[in-house]
This record gives C-alpha cells, sequence and structure tokens, in this order.
C-alpha cells in the first residue's frame, strides 16, 4: 500500500506566492531601473533610441521572470 503525502490549502498557497512574488523580481527590478533612470535624470526625453532601450530593458525583465517562474515551477510548483 502506498501513501499519498497531500499539502495543506493553506501551505499550498504560501508556497505559490512565495513562487510568484520570487517570480516577478527580475521585472520589478527592470521598472525600477527604469524609473530609476528617469529620475535621476541618466536619460532625457530627447536621447536617441530612448524607446528602443526601455522596450529591451523591460522585455528582458519579462524574459527573466518566466525563465525564473519556469524553474522554480518545476523545483517546487508541481508536487
Amino acid at each position: 500500500m502506498t501513501t499519498v503525502i497531500t499539502r495543506s490549502p493553506l501551505k499550498a498557497i504560501l508556497i505559490r506566492i512565495v513562487l510568484v512574488s520570487l517570480s516577478l523580481t527580475p521585472w520589478g527590478l527592470s521598472m525600477y531601473l527604469h524609473y530609476w533612470l528617469e529620475v535621476e535624470a541618466v536619460w532625457q526625453v530627447d536621447m536617441p533610441y530612448r524607446g528602443v532601450l526601455s522596450v529591451i530593458m523591460l522585455a528582458v525583465g519579462l524574459a527573466l521572470s518566466f525563465v525564473t517562474h519556469t524553474f522554480l515551477s518545476k523545483r517546487w510548483g508541481a508536487r
């Protein structure tokens, strides 16, 4: 006879919250970097290729969030 160990609903929700929070960290950091560059006037409105750099910066943050979520889901999510 095999026994199946299931998680309590509260533990499953807490694990899911931690997993999503860690997964969104790279995207949040890219958003903060975008904000910081604007506030500190590192780049100006008339800077060439500013729009392209913004899109690339945010896309890299989203891609890293996706990779992080995939890794963490495989590691801790599917139990």
